[in-house]
């Protein structure tokens, strides 16, 4: 009965990955929101991608969780070996050259697990720069703040959800399609953004264990966001498995007994 029912249960839809082409324009609506949620959105985009974060460990959780949510106390900005501290100067901020992000606990149960990345050069779409802004943004509240903190214009606290996320990178597919982008946005969704990570460094060229080791995994669970259905992952493979190829056989040897 139970696999049966199995069978009858439909195909779970997985969430696309979304290519860095929109996630950098989901990026460049929120700046250009010219909120303080939006610039919050922003930079919570930046990381998550460039970083493959989890969307519970940069947004507000519901319910007891493993995951901590990114805090201000977890981000340390450097200028080559130098930390740079975070009572520094906007100026003194701007000249980070690199950024390390630790995760006291995640969903697999890994504490402190502590990740790196330098600056991208495009300071439109940059891990580095989006951290700085992150800092500077709760400059003077709890290192215990989380990282998805925002003021509005009264000085009301408020935090960004998933719910967020989700709409501005749905926002920002729809408006891609415009341009050419053949993406559902209804198969759009928070781990699009840990995917498109993935799939962006798979089809860089890294290895396995690159991209194991700045998504956390402790498994092979990875391969469900390396989706092949993205038509620059297997282009070129017929043309090579049409090539005419001749090998020998090698025979197992007779049992004579």
């Amino acid at each position: 009965m139970i696999v049966r029912a199995r069978r009858a249960d439909p195909a779970p839809v997985q969430q696309v990955a979304l290519p860095s082409s929109i996630v950098r324009l989901a990026v460049q609506q929120g700046r250009e929101s010219n909120t303080a949620m939006g610039h919050a959105i922003s930079d919570l985009i930046t990381l998550a991608f460039f970083f493959l974060l989890r969307v519970g460990e940069y947004t507000e959780s519901t319910g007891e969780r493993l995951t901590v949510p990114l805090r201000l106390q977890d981000i340390t900005l450097w200028q080559g070996n130098q930390p740079i501290p975070h009572n520094s100067s906007n100026a003194e901020i701007s000249q980070a050259t690199g950024v390390t992000l630790k995760l006291a606990n995640q969903k697999n149960g890994i504490k402190d697990a502590v990740m790196y990345h330098d600056s991208s050069g495009d300071p439109s779409f940059d891990p580095v720069k989006a951290a700085g802004r992150i800092v500077c943004r709760l400059r003077g509240r709890p290192r215990s703040s989380v990282i998805g903190s925002y003021l509005e214009p009264s000085g009301t606290p408020k935090r960004i959800s998933p719910l967020m996320i989700r709409e501005a990178l749905k926002g920002a597919t729809v408006a891609a399609a415009l341009l050419g982008e053949n993406i559902n946005p209804h198969l759009v969704g928070t781990h699009s953004l840990r995917s498109g990570g993935a799939m962006r460094l798979k089809l860089a060229g890294y290895d396995e264990l690159t991209i194991k080791k700045l998504g956390r995994w402790s498994s092979d669970t990875y391969l469900v966001y390396i989706q092949s259905q993205i038509g620059n992952l297997n282009a070129g493979i017929a043309r090579q498995m049409a090539i005419p190829v001749s090998f020998r056989m090698i025979a197992s040897p007779t049992h004579t007994g």
